[in-house]
């Protein structure tokens, strides 16, 4: 309901606020108007407004004229609301494609590259925002951070009063996104932001260049480096955010001299860095994003100068499981994963297989005896995989028939993998409770598959469940005994449960490794070009086993 004056208006819907962001083509000459207008008939033809991309297949003009369009997440983590209640935002812009520029510092041959500049928004970070799979809460807090710092500006805020020193530091360990989303998030606030900043660029400095061969002189160019970026935020149209990764090159050196190399010269280089930050406080249009691995090697100092400190952890399961979802997709979009309705249609209309690549993983799907061994955790056997007839690709025409019978915008993995709250609603309430009583008790079933081992087998091998913290395993050990119960598995599309194991046993990697996984699923557990979605999300299940048991065996050697 909307409220004018504290009192309810009788009648009324409640608009919610809907952001839509139209990356327009490089070549297009059409008016933004006519543009957002289309869109906006677009986006509210449907029922439903949801976050993600929006389709231009429907309409010729936005084809020519758009790189892409994206409804924006909703606050609070809500997923759709109606057309007629959503009240649409435009944010119009084109890429920049020149890619980075380099920053040197120094004269002669003792110049340095210092640092990556890119003008925003830049089209290497588009979409980086949406890829990233973290908690919500991390995203939303980082956007509402420069949205206050923004306000507190225009109010006036007297800065000795209320400190803000415009200093975030994402720390954690090493794989799981931070310096991706620092990039992210500067190409995002160039987005949310250009009304007003015009202008607006990210400079990636390189930490370990700003330690001169030079004793005395690293003190220097950290000095040098910041006169260029004050250079740079003295336009108040530009939007100006430093990215320092691995920031304990820097700020951690005063420690490192205590233990007696070179003192004096490590200690200019954090005092300089230290200096320079407390001059930029005073800029409104710039933002410095740190990042760290080793969070105890850095400065005191510096801790206490950043306003946000934002621990980036590994994955829980439910990211786990859409980072897996969101590759599956992809790669069913790429051809090389097909529906499980689609798969003889691919498999009538296929393509001479591509050359280079060995005969022995086009097997017959008829054939036992070649292919790649059968993994003990998960059968692979080529009746079950889908597999075209000689191993042949089919052609885009075969993989985008197999998906004609999906709903518009959404392919048939995309229905059978839904959100991980779905899975979980799936499994229902009384079912995870009871999984979480039998994990803390210590009895949690483990198993590879969701099949039952062999009499006497035991469960699998769980050494993926010791690389994370005691909530991410107690997470992993309830997701992987609820998987058990046959009513779940009954009320899961198997691609979800096959997914949803993967992710349990899969707990503590980062990011950055699961999203290897699907890629050595297709080259270790597939035997042809092709596989259908079931079969695929196996050979994931498999190639996450073999990506525990790899690091097990590395930590014991």
């Amino acid at each position: 309901e909307n409220r004018q004056g504290g009192m309810a208006v009788p009648g009324q819907v409640a608009r919610v606020p809907t952001t839509v962001e139209v990356c327009i083509a490089d070549a297009s000459m059409a008016s933004p108007d006519e543009i957002r207008a289309r869109v906006s008939r677009m986006v509210l033809a449907a029922p439903e407004v949801r976050p993600g991309p929006v389709s231009m297949v429907g309409d010729p003009f936005l084809a020519a004229h758009c790189r892409g369009i994206r409804v924006c997440e909703f606050d609070d983590g809500v997923r759709a609301v109606p057309s007629g209640a959503a009240a649409l935002q435009f944010i119009t812009y084109q890429l920049s494609d020149e890619g980075p520029a380099v920053e040197e510092v120094g004269e002669g041959e003792d110049a340095v590259v210092a640092a990556q500049h890119w003008q925003l928004p830049a089209a290497e970070f588009e979409g980086l925002w949406e890829s990233l799979v973290l908690d919500p809460v991390i995203k939303r807090k980082l956007l509402r951070y420069a949205a206050t710092s923004v306000l507190f500006s225009d109010a006036g805020v007297d800065p000795t009063l209320v400190s803000l020193n415009r200093l975030i530091l994402l720390h954690g360990p090493p794989g799981t996104g931070k310096t991706t989303l620092c990039k992210a998030l500067a190409h995002k606030l160039a987005l949310r932001m250009a009304g007003r900043y015009p202008c607006a660029a990210v400079l990636e400095v390189n930490s370990h260049s700003l330690f001169s061969r030079w004793f005395s002189e690293s003190g220097k160019l950290v000095g040098k480096l910041f006169d260029h970026i004050n250079d740079l935020v003295a336009d108040e149209d530009s939007l100006v955010i430093v990215l320092i990764d691995e920031v304990e090159s820097l700020s951690g050196a005063r420690q490192a001299a205590m233990a007696g190399a070179e003192p004096s010269d490590s200690v200019r280089v954090v005092n300089a860095l230290l200096t320079q930050l407390d001059a930029l406080r005073a800029r409104p249009n710039v933002l410095i994003l740190a990042t760290s691995n080793i969070t105890e090697a850095i400065d005191a100092a510096f801790v206490d100068r950043a306003d946000l400190k934002i621990h980036i952890g590994p994955p829980s399961a439910a990211a786990r499981f859409d980072i897996l979802s969101s590759c599956v997709v992809e790669l069913e979009r790429a051809g090389i994963v097909v529906g499980n309705s689609g798969a003889d249609g691919a498999m009538a209309a296929g393509a001479a297989p591509a050359q280079g690549l060995s005969s022995d993983r086009g097997v017959s799907s008829s054939s036992s005896a070649s292919g790649p061994p059968e993994s003990p955790a998960v059968s692979l056997s080529a009746s079950r995989a889908g597999l075209t007839g000689s191993g042949v690709r089919p052609t885009r025409s075969a993989a985008a028939s197999s998906r004609a019978g999906a709903a518009p915008g959404r392919s048939e993995a995309s229905r059978a993998l839904p959100p991980f709250g779905d899975v979980r609603a799936a499994i229902g309430e009384d079912a995870w409770s009871a999984a979480a009583a039998a994990a803390a008790a210590g009895s949690g079933v483990v198993p590879w598959t969701l099949s039952s081992a062999p009499a006497g087998a035991g469960p699998k091998n769980t050494s993926s469940l010791e690389h994370s913290d005691a909530a991410l395993r107690a997470e992993a050990t309830t997701l992987l005994t609820a998987l058990t119960h046959s009513a779940v598995a009954a009320r899961l599309p198997k691609a979800a449960a096959l997914l949803a194991a993967a992710a349990g046993h899969s707990c503590g990697l980062s990011g950055r490794a699961l999203r290897k996984v699907p890629f050595t699923a297709h080259a270790s557990h597939t035997a042809g070009h092709v596989c259908t979605l079931d079969a695929f999300c196996e050979a994931v299940l498999a190639a996450v086993r073999d990506e525990a048991d790899a690091r097990h065996s590395m930590s014991c050697a």
